[in-house]
């Protein structure tokens, strides 16, 4: 057994869910629901005999926009944590009023202000058939349940439930939040997608702060193996850090290779032994060696040109934070045994590098140099 929920009965109006191997949901059944059976597929939404009621698309921004059976259109607009607050038609004319909640999800009736009462729950926006939509975090593909006077999150493994702040079950992942049912305490910069362990603004792909723009095209949090590093060939895509959890927070595709696609370790920072010949006159050939902090060995070769004259066996250290095409300088003033200086900017990451050491032989000026290191 996958111990996640599959049923909820409160004041006799009952909600229940079919979920595949990995947990998501495939499809909900319901007592007192115009829609009593739906399936949910990739991007559609099925009545209980197959015909197709929605389909939906998802736009750069988070933008939803859902195709109805009437050829007509609901646009779904997220603010930037994640929540759909505005519902539009196919001209763009608002449909209902703006959605609120409260810090935790409650959704707040816009009439009133109150919170916490059936009418208050079912203000918001109709993103799907039936009375489950996509509200609170619903940009994260998170499903709101408000059949009858039930208000819960399908939040991954576990139910959350907005008027607590709470999950009802205990969370699977030791130390995940504060405690075994806590939301984490700061609902604006925190989530916890999964239902299984807190994560900021950066790792669970939210809108807005330093992470505009879904990771790797997907959001929430996956589970990836304790501790596990980045494998070839996923290593080095873009957007992530290093795992250094039980948890990736860059889910809504689901399992390790989704978390290692969207991980990336640190670039290797090159910080090593330099050993190289330099030949001028008015213009130099340059190749050597260096090497990483791994060990591994990167050629350098690369041509310069100034007021320079002379050669030198160079060692020293260079820094830079990945191989490729970089640009610079760099002054000598060496005769048998003196020292040398460069520096430069590497265009393969946008970073400045630097670097120094004892030179034997002769050499005196300056150059302009570029230089690939492979």
């Amino acid at each position: 057994m996958a111990d996640q929920h599959l049923s909820t009965t409160v004041a006799g109006q009952t909600g229940t869910y079919t979920r595949d191997v990995t947990g998501s949901i495939v499809a909900r059944t319901s007592t007192s629901d115009p829609f009593a059976s739906l399936r949910y597929t990739a991007g559609a939404v099925l009545d209980g005999s197959g015909a197709v009621l929605q389909r939906t698309l998802s736009l750069p921004g988070g933008v939803g926009v859902s195709l109805e059976a009437d050829d007509s259109q609901r646009w779904n607009y997220p603010n930037l944590h994640g929540d759909n607050i505005v519902q539009a038609d196919g001209a763009g004319a608002r449909i209902g009023v703006r959605a609120a909640y409260d810090p935790f999800g409650q959704p707040v009736n816009r009439a009133t202000g109150d919170i916490g009462t059936e009418t208050a729950d079912d203000a918001v926006a109709d993103t799907t058939p039936g009375q489950a939509d996509q509200a609170w975090v619903g940009g994260h593909a998170k499903l709101y349940e408000h059949l009858g006077s039930i208000a819960t999150i399908e939040m991954g493994a576990r139910q959350y439930v907005a008027a607590l702040g709470r999950f009802l079950e205990v969370d699977p992942v030791e130390g995940g939040v504060s405690n075994s049912y806590d939301y984490p305490a700061d609902p604006i910069n925190m989530f916890d997608l999964s239902g299984q362990r807190a994560c900021g603004k950066s790792d669970c792909g939210a809108y807005g702060g330093h992470a505009a723009k879904p990771v790797c095209g997907v959001r929430s949090c996956v589970p990836y193996r304790f501790g596990a590093p980045p494998r070839p060939p996923y290593a080095g895509k873009p957007n992530g850090g290093s795992v250094t959890s039980g948890f990736f927070c860059n889910g809504f595709a689901v399992g390790k290779v989704a978390a290692a696609q969207c991980n990336k370790a640190p670039a290797p920072r090159i910080t090593s032994t330099e050993l190289g010949v330099e030949v001028c006159g008015l213009v130099c050939g340059d190749v050597g060696v260096l090497w990483d902090t791994k060990g591994d060995p990167h050629p350098v070769v690369g041509v310069a040109a100034g007021p320079e004259a002379g050669w030198q066996l160079h060692l020293g250290a260079a820094t830079r934070k990945s191989s490729g095409m970089a640009w610079g300088a760099s002054c000598a003033l060496v005769y048998v045994v003196g020292g040398y200086v460069e520096g430069g900017f590497s265009t393969s990451d946008a970073s400045a590098y630097g670097g120094g050491g004892i030179a034997i032989g002769g050499e005196i000026g300056c150059s302009y140099q570029a230089s690939y290191m492979f």
